[in-house]
């Protein structure tokens, strides 16, 4: 489709002026008007006519199959003309289906072809999908406009973000504390299970010290033990409709993913067995227990199918469907989150009778524009009133982890950006201190 262009009024309109100031100087300049009405005409079908044509163009599209939620990324857009003539300027956007930030149409000149580069960031999990490309561009006079629509059908799948994983995996192979578990790995005082005997040195924990032995010896020994492994560990998700709330512009439910991914690599490499249930009214989707850093692309592949339910939470089923099928004593991992101590009553309820068997630590993950609302300085009756609000339900959250932390329950309360490292530390500190 072709249009006039703001240049190609400006100069008509410049025409109708002269057709007025030209009389008043001499009748006979009426001819000037002609003149320059024909002008305007030629130069705009010339325009026009050098105007690349929509036939002769054709679109390709370049994007990656997969990127992270979270992640920046990018696609290319390349536009062709079979008859390459003078350069003129082009400027194309995009129709994107799924979730991402809004993108930015881009401008380039165009002659021959022409590539541009559209940076977008996914929000969720899924599939962002290139519906359709438009184009934009104008002649070398810039006085006609012309315009196109490409229809595509180009998708990118949207997936957990394993930046942290990959990031664990080279700290792994370049430190060797990292190592306790996957290896027999010797750490005096560390973990249950007995590994060797050896003589005593300053620094050792006297408890370690084998008096029988030590009397059969007649020197000082102690017992080296190194941590435990072959645990079941259960990574259990509520994808509940709270989870599907933003926080830091990313849903709860993909924060839950990212941490549960990383605490998947790290039991692996530590020799456990690692399985996962998600739940909301009930379990819909569970892995049995499995070993070998094989198992972290298959847990990839289930938490990239987790859909955003609406439905709410049912704690009474869901973590009654959860115990009947783990028959081993197990550390279940439960990534949730709660609103305030009513709506957390029947959870504190079934996470304490789950405690009495397994291990389970709790996680929930905060947000942290609550916790802003609650330390910001009132200066309106309206941020007082949030503030207010903000640090009655930080009070009534921490009622709640005080009553799980009672139970037996190891909690983790802490905003996204620490979520991670804090899963991690108290999964090493129940693996320390042999507390399954």
């Amino acid at each position: 489709m072709i249009a006039p262009t703001r240049r190609c009024a400006i100069l008509f309109g410049a025409g109708a002026l002269v057709a007025l100031t030209a009389p008043l100087i001499a009748p006979r300049l009426w001819i000037a008007w002609a003149a320059y009405n024909f002008a305007a005409i030629v130069l705009t079908g010339a325009d026009a006519i050098m105007s690349p044509r929509r036939s002769s163009i054709r679109s390709d599209v370049s994007a990656p199959a997969a990127v992270q939620i979270g992640e920046s990324s990018s696609f290319s857009v390349e536009l062709t003309q079979a008859d390459s003539r003078i350069a003129v300027p082009v400027e194309v956007t995009c129709d994107l289906a799924g979730e991402v930030h809004p993108i930015r149409s881009q401008s380039t000149s165009f002659s021959g072809s022409a590539g541009l580069v559209f940076p977008f960031t996914p929000t969720r999990r899924g599939v962002v999908a290139i519906q359709r490309l438009w184009a934009r561009w104008t002649g070398p006079l810039g006085l006609v406009a012309s315009s196109a629509r490409f229809e595509r059908s180009d998708e990118i799948a949207v997936i957990p973000n394993v930046r942290a994983v990959r990031g664990a995996g080279l700290r792994w192979m370049s430190n060797r504390q990292f190592l306790a578990g996957m290896k027999a790995q010797k750490y005096v005082g560390d973990g249950t299970e007995f590994d060797a005997l050896r003589e005593y040195l300053p620094g050792f924990d006297h408890r370690a010290i084998d008096w029988k032995v030590s009397a059969r010896h007649r020197r000082l020994m102690v017992r080296e033990y190194r941590a435990e492994r072959n645990h079941r560990v259960i990574v259990a998700l509520d994808t509940g409709h709270l989870m599907a709330e933003n926080v830091d512009g990313i849903p709860r439910l993909d924060h839950a993913a990212n941490a549960a991914l990383l605490l998947s690599y790290v039991s692996l490499k530590m020799g456990d067995r690692v399985g996962l249930a998600a739940f909301d009214e009930g379990i819909h989707t569970y892995r049995t227990p499995t070993s070998g850093v094989q198992t972290v692309h298959q847990l990839t592949d289930e938490l990239s199918r987790l859909r955003y339910s609406s439905a709410e939470t049912n704690f009474t089923l869901s973590l009654l469907q959860l115990s009947q099928r783990m028959k081993r004593r197990s550390i279940v991992i439960v990534l949730t989150d709660f609103t305030d101590s009513v709506t957390a009553e029947l959870m504190v309820e079934h996470l304490t009778r789950v405690a009495r068997r397994h291990l389970v630590i709790f996680v929930a993950i905060r947000d942290s524009a609550l916790a802003r609302l609650a330390d910001a300085r009132p200066n309106s009756l309206m941020a007082l009133n949030q503030s207010v609000v903000s640090s009655s339900m930080a009070d009534e959250r921490q009622v709640v982890i005080s009553r799980l932390r009672r139970a037996g329950i190891q909690c983790v309360d802490a905003d996204p950006a620490a979520i991670n490292v804090d899963l991690i530390n108290s999964y090493m500190n129940v693996k320390r201190r042999g507390m399954v």
